[in-house]
């Protein structure tokens, strides 16, 4: 494996603008309207092998960024720093990691430090980016694969630790590798590709790590580049009776698949859908925003606050053969719309995830798997922190206690499969305070 050098990171802001595993592949069946047959992307999130365990609820209520309704989310302001700072990061980022901020909402845990998190990112950078066409390729299962997922991951990972030569080379690999639709082929390896059909989570969070990187670099055009991909993503928003949906993906022919009868609550990003709208001027953005909430609504127990890996708009669990219980690419929504709660204080976030955290501290968060029915009948057998770190997330809506059971376990855990290692990240870098935007720094 030829692995890139690690380079010292950093990160931060200043918003200058308007502003799958191997399921098997997507034979769609979906609503019928620009479905399509044959290959695209797969529900191509995967467990596998996992790593082994060795107060009053926070309020809601209150405003967004910039003054919206916490129903809604709030919408972020355009702002950021007014100038650039006199002392810059190693890599120019206008603030070097950590900077540990004070979310707008929930709670923060001391069982987590900076330290635990640089050492994860510098071990999974070491182990995991492989040098490949004059870009990097984060390594899946089998190492040779590159996926989609890996690539939006390590992007967001990258640009919050404010390291721009992986930036650089992860977008270079991104734009090699672009087929239909304008988007991302969702499986390539480094000598081409292997299913050309595009799955729209991976694109999402590339284009989400490049407005962190505009944050952090201003002057370096990565707004632009961002641009790009959200307007490349636009055609994947449609309409299902007045609630915005996001096609899971489309063809190597371009032909989007699935929609109102098939999506994946896991691609749904609220919180950078709201950056979306700022970067673009396209409202349509807030209201897929909005409406991530509503599906989710509809489709998660009521009991258990489990949410299903695909469903309709309406709620119906599965979509064909399809997976309609919590398993690896549903394990990633607490995170996801966790942190909408966090940064804009969205209300239905915040009730779901005490829901589904109170479910999952009643269960053992030393316990918990990867896998269960949305009654809350276990499935799978792994516990890894694929799944105890995403809880985690939303359990900074819950107390203190409860937040301090999941972050105490999410630290004790390993990176011995790429799953966990990527989204690791992300889970560690929320819960220490450094998945900041520019509205909340200097809180």
């Amino acid at each position: 494996m030829s692995t890139t050098h690690r380079i010292k990171t950093g990160l931060f802001i200043a918003l200058v603008a308007t502003a799958c595993g191997p399921g098997g592949p997507t034979s769609p069946d979906g609503d019928g309207t620009d479905d399509a047959s044959g290959s695209g992307a797969s529900s191509h999130s995967s467990g596998g092998a996992g790593d082994s365990a060795g107060g009053g609820h926070t309020g809601g209520g209150g405003t967004g960024p910039a003054g919206g309704s916490s129903s809604s989310g709030g919408e972020p302001g355009s702002g950021g720093l007014a100038q650039k700072p006199e002392v810059l990061g190693p890599q120019g980022e206008w603030y070097p990691f950590p900077q540990n901020v004070t979310y707008a909402h929930g709670l923060r845990s001391s069982a987590i430090d900076s330290d635990h998190v640089r050492a994860w990112y510098d071990s999974w950078s070491a182990k995991y980016l492989s040098e490949c066409s004059g870009g990097l390729r984060p390594e899946a299962s089998p190492e040779t694969t590159g996926l989609v997922e890996a690539q939006g991951f390590a992007m967001l990972a990258a640009a919050y630790m404010g390291d721009k030569a992986v930036v650089d080379q992860l977008y270079t690999y991104y734009q090699i590798k672009l087929q239909g639709c304008g988007l991302m082929a969702w499986k390539t390896n480094c000598g081409g590709v292997e299913d050309s059909g595009a799955a729209t989570d991976g694109d999402i969070d590339v284009a989400s790590g490049l407005i962190v990187a505009h944050w952090q670099w201003p002057e370096d055009g990565y707004d632009d580049k961002a641009r790009e991909i959200i307007s490349a993503l636009k055609p994947m928003i449609l309409d299902c009776g007045g609630v915005s949906t996001l096609y899971p993906g489309c063809t190597g022919a371009g032909q989007r698949w699935g929609g109102c009868q098939e999506t994946d609550i896991s691609y749904y990003s609220p919180a950078f859908f709201r950056y979306f709208a700022a970067l673009s001027g396209d409202a349509a953005w807030t209201k897929l925003a909005d409406d991530s909430h509503v599906i989710r609504e509809n489709g998660e127990n009521d009991a258990t606050g489990l949410v299903p890996d695909w469903q309709s708009v309406s709620g119906t669990a599965g979509a064909g053969s399809r997976k309609g219980y919590y398993s690896f690419d549903a394990i990633r929504t607490p995170f996801k719309h966790g942190l909408d709660y966090l940064w804009n204080g969205n209300e239905s976030a915040r009730t779901w995830c005490e829901k589904i955290s109170d479910w999952a501290h009643g269960v053992g968060v030393t316990t918990l798997k990867d896998e269960y029915e949305l009654n809350g009948s276990p499935v799978g057998s792994n516990h890894n922190l694929a799944v105890v770190g995403s809880l985690a997330v939303c359990a900074m809506a819950n107390t203190q206690t409860v937040l301090d059971d999941f972050v105490a376990e999410s630290v004790k855990m390993t990176d011995d499969f790429w799953y966990s290692a990527f989204l690791g990240n992300l889970y560690l870098l929320a819960l220490s305070g450094n998945m900041w935007n520019p509205d909340l720094v200097g809180r």
